[in-house]
């Protein structure tokens, strides 16, 4: 390295063509305002995949001594700007994109804030100012780093400082910037963070402001946003040093949330009493002045008070971009946004400061309760504690709600409630949290089960999942003509990520069938996976012919179970010869008095354990218009009941009519629930068989042995 260059300016092209004179116009102006000739400089120019106009522009420089052009195909503005640090030749680098603007003093209070530390520091600028064609005017004042615990806190939600940066070229070729591929970035945050993270701070250079350009179209970080980039590790967010954190420092940066924190309740409250139209007349003029106070329904911004040091840049700047000038309109739109957010950050501490060991296997789930896709994360659990008993695995929940099964997941297994804690924050802001997760658990291999946000996160992040993570989904059912136009997580949800998955697992047979035909899904990318069951078989025992045949209905009382075909079933059927018992929870749309009416139909309550109720009856009734291989089809024929249920999805896999028991072919034929009822119950010989059938079918396909032995390649680790 020479040492007649102190300072090297490194610009990145693509294909900004002449808006890049803008930018080195204003490169000109603030090296200006520096003694040159005691900090001597050169400037590198690195043109990446240029566009003609790009190439144009910058071919005036060609034979100006003062810079150098450097040509690639790189395609990345990450691996651009280590091409210039490691090109540079001098003791500082500082980056810009040529298509941005820096006040006229930036290079010379940022080598001084360099030059006045004792350590090694990265300097950004003040003030980062927002403009373009077709946006509004914002402008965002930046600050130095705090201690690390609080930089990671506001890390995790936002981007601390800008692109254009100050620092050693030693510092940058140590903690070079990294490749936006596979659907990583943003290159600069990687780099503020990694650097953060491994203890140099970030500082601004006072007074000083950059101009950021916004435009639709020519950038790579407009082509970034459209492909939902994800961010990979970084150390400042890593999991056991969040953990290690004193419990004292954590409610130092929790302190600066109360007023935020605050505010969101007494808005809630305000909202409550609001909607309450008893009380709604006398409390007006109080909820009046309640919103005022809280600027509740203010849609415009109070107007932003601009540094006096911003406001002289603002004018000077004015001479090389036409389009900026402090007139009175424009100090009156303008807005500041906020510069450090603690929410973000503060949910990802709660989310990961309790986690006890890094994950083998990741599972993406709705929510931990009492339901089939609930009993097969269970077993999945199970299958990979023995395949696999030194392993850890992360249940990673996506809908808020009570996780009632929580506490019986097994010891290699815990949970990450992610849908309550992230659930306050907006949707775009969930989804990168969610992000932030995946990446910093570090985990490559990933299983989705019923979770919508699941599916949609790898929609919108296909090149991460193709290329950094093995991902797998469960799925039982898809939709039918008895539920028209309803989505399914077959189609849309599993068509959008299908090229993408790595390999599809369900409960049974005819869902295959289904995919292959309806979606035109690949078989050997399927696979399915019989449930396994637990508990005692018990024998068929014929009824006695004195009392009445006793029906039992278990399930979620919801539209899919078909409850209203329930009634009208129990209608039909001779209510001195039939009764029907019910046991289940209530959806939305339901409640006990739906039932009320009907003699021979009873609701019994909740269930939660089925050996518990099983006892007493003839048999089992089931009527759901949409779903896989239900558990709960199994442990009736464990139970020996004989069962007329509708052969819809994976039950058709199962119960097979006239053989393993009365399988309904025309779900809604009410006349041949009613005909299968009264036939099982007047032929208890042939019924026997039926449930003998079921039994052996039950034993082949659904033992431990043979679920331990399918799911084994399934969770390999490589």
């Amino acid at each position: 390295m020479k040492e007649d260059v102190f300072l090297t300016v490194g610009i990145t092209a693509h294909a900004e063509g002449v808006l890049a004179h803008k930018t080195i116009m204003s490169v000109f102006a603030a090296l200006e305002e520096l003694d040159t000739k005691k900090y001597p400089y050169e400037i590198i120019v690195h043109i990446d995949n240029g566009d003609f106009e790009t190439e144009k522009y910058f071919a005036q420089y060609e034979d100006d001594k003062r810079f150098r052009i450097i040509r690639s195909h790189f395609k990345d503005l990450g691996m651009s700007r280590n091409c210039i640090a490691r090109n540079a030749r001098g003791k500082y680098v500082s980056f810009l994109d040529a298509d941005d603007m820096l006040s006229s003093n930036w290079y010379i209070n940022a080598i001084k804030r360099m030059e006045e530390s004792e350590s090694t520091i990265m300097v950004h600028p003040n003030v980062q100012f927002n403009f373009g064609a077709g946006t509004r005017l914002e402008f965002t004042m930046r600050s130095d780093s705090f201690n690390k615990f609080e930089d990671a806190i506001i890390s995790a939600g936002v981007n601390r400082w800008c692109s254009a940066i100050m620092g050693k070229r030693e510092t940058f070729l140590e903690y070079p910037y990294m490749e936006t591929r596979n659907g990583y970035g943003y290159e600069d945050y990687n780099l503020n963070t990694n650097t953060v993270g491994h203890g140099i701070k970030h500082m601004v250079a006072p007074d000083t402001v950059m101009f950021y350009r916004q435009k639709a179209e020519g950038s790579l970080l407009a082509s970034s946003n459209t492909e939902h980039v994800i961010q990979p590790y970084v150390s400042l967010l890593d999991i056991d040093f969040m953990k290690s954190v004193p419990e004292s420092e954590v409610e130092k940066v929790k302190a600066k949330t109360v007023l935020a924190q605050r505010r969101s309740k007494i808005v809630k409250i305000y909202y409550k009493i609001r909607g309450n139209e008893k009380i709604n007349y006398f409390i007006i003029p109080v909820a009046k002045l309640t919103k005022k106070i809280l600027r509740i329904g203010v849609s415009k911004q109070p107007k932003a008070k601009v540094p006096k040091f911003m406001l002289e840049e603002w004018k000077k700047i004015n001479k090389i971009e036409a389009s900026l000038y402090p007139t009175k309109s424009a100090l009156d739109e303008i807005f500041q946004a906020k510069s450090d957010d603690y929410d973000v950050g503060m949910a990802y501490y709660e989310l990961v400061k309790n986690i006890p060991k890094m994950p083998d296997f990741v599972f993406v789930v709705p929510w931990v309760r009492v339901g089939g896709a609930d009993k097969v994360l269970e077993n999945y659990l199970r299958s990979i504690e023995r395949h696999h008993p030194n392993s850890a695995v992360a249940v990673i929940t996506t809908m808020p709600g009570k996780n009632s099964q929580k506490s019986k997941l097994p010891d290699n297994a815990y949970l990450v409630d992610f849908g309550n804690v992230a659930y306050p924050l907006w949707p775009q802001i969930r989804e990168m949290l969610f992000s932030r997760l995946i990446t910093q658990l570090k985990c490559k291999r990933v299983h989705i089960i019923n979770s919508e946000f699941g599916y949609s996160w790898v929609a919108t992040h296909k090149k991460f999942a193709e290329n950094e993570c093995k991902f797998d989904v469960s799925i039982f059912s898809t939709t039918n003509k008895y539920t028209p136009g309803m989505g399914t997580y077959a189609n849309p949800f599993l068509v959008d990520i299908y090229n993408v998955v790595n390999k599809i697992y369900t409960d049974n047979e005819n869902l295959i069938e289904e995919l292959k035909a309806k979606e035109g899904f690949s078989e050997d990318k399927m696979k399915v996976v019989y449930q396994p069951t637990n508990g005692e078989v018990r024998q068929f025992v014929a009824r006695n012919r004195d009392c009445k045949f006793r029906i039992l209905w278990a399930s979620r009382i919801d539209h899919e179970k078909n409850p209203e075909l329930l009634l009208e079933i129990a209608k039909k059927l001779n209510p001195d010869d039939y009764m029907i018992d019910v046991y289940g929870e209530f959806g939305e749309d339901y409640n006990k008095m739906f039932f009320s009416g009907i003699k021979n139909l009873s609701y019994k309550g909740k269930f939660t354990d089925f050996g518990k109720i099983s006892d007493g009856y003839d048999a089992f009734l089931y009527t759901s218009t949409r779903d896989g291989l239900p558990n709960v089809i199994l442990e009736a024929t464990m139970a020996g009941l004989p069962i007329v249920a509708s052969r819809i999805g994976g039950v058709g896999d199962f119960i097979i009519d006239g053989e393993t028991g009365v399988g309904v072919k025309d779900i809604l034929d009410v006349d041949r629930y009613v005909s299968g009822i009264e036939q099982i119950a007047k032929h208890p010989k042939v019924t026997k068989k039926y449930v003998e059938k079921a039994q052996q079918l039950l034993g082949k396909r659904h033992s431990w042995k043979k679920f331990y032995t399918d799911t084994k390649e399934m969770f390999d680790v490589e």
